[in-house]
């Protein structure tokens, strides 16, 4: 590179007088290299560019592709999530319905065990009646017959049966708080899935 500085300079030359500002100056070939820097520099910041702009598009790329799997792959999990809770929920409701038949017929076997052990009262009041009227008698015929000893199985048979309704009567009636409690619990839970059903519904219909 070629320079020269100074200060305004006067002078005469061959054809007079002259006024010469002394600034740097560069040779041609500075010239041409400045230039050959700059020119590099830009081509090397416009690939720098071109890289950015490639791994933009190809994480773009990426995202869509992993965002579209990712959608198809939600998708098809909820469809087969929906079915399984729609599964569920047809069980579940017929296991209802039966639940229900089953509550109404323990109920009428209850009412008839219950009706049955009223009946029982009216027999065995009389049977206990006769035993008591006949013990009265005195002396010789205070006897030990066989219509006695009728009474006595008469009354002993009732109170038999009296005891077997009570009981079938208590296990009905547990029973029926064992049946109640699992019905509530069966119409929470399909209500439950009714709900989660509506919000996989929701989301199924979704897109990105």
């Amino acid at each position: 590179m070629t320079a020269t500085s100074g200060d305004y300079k006067t002078g005469n030359g061959p054809t007079g007088t002259y006024l010469n500002k002394s600034n740097t100056t560069f040779a041609p070939n500075d010239w041409h290299s400045a230039n050959q820097i700059i020119s590099t520099t830009a081509v090397r910041q416009q690939g720098g560019s071109l890289e950015i702009r490639q791994a933009a598009r190809q994480l773009r790329n990426d995202t869509d592709s992993i965002t579209n799997w990712g959608q198809h792959d939600n998708t098809t999990r909820l469809f087969d999530r929906m079915q399984d809770i729609v599964a569920w929920k047809d069980k579940l409701e017929q296991t209802i319905a039966d639940t229900d038949e089953e509550i109404a017929q323990l109920t009428s076997h209850k009412e008839r065990c219950e009706t049955a052990l009223t009946n029982m009262n009216t027999p065995f009041e009389v049977a206990q009646d006769n035993l008591a009227t006949r013990s009265i008698r005195v002396a010789i015929d205070l006897v030990d017959d066989e219509v006695n000893q009728e009474l006595v199985k008469e009354v002993e048979v009732i109170d038999g049966i009296k005891e077997k309704l009570k009981q079938k009567v208590n296990e009905a009636f547990q029973q029926l708080c064992a049946l109640q409690d699992a019905y509530n619990a069966m119409c929470e839970d399909l209500a439950d899935k009714m709900h989660c059903l509506d919000v996989d519904q929701q989301c199924h219909g979704l897109t990105n």
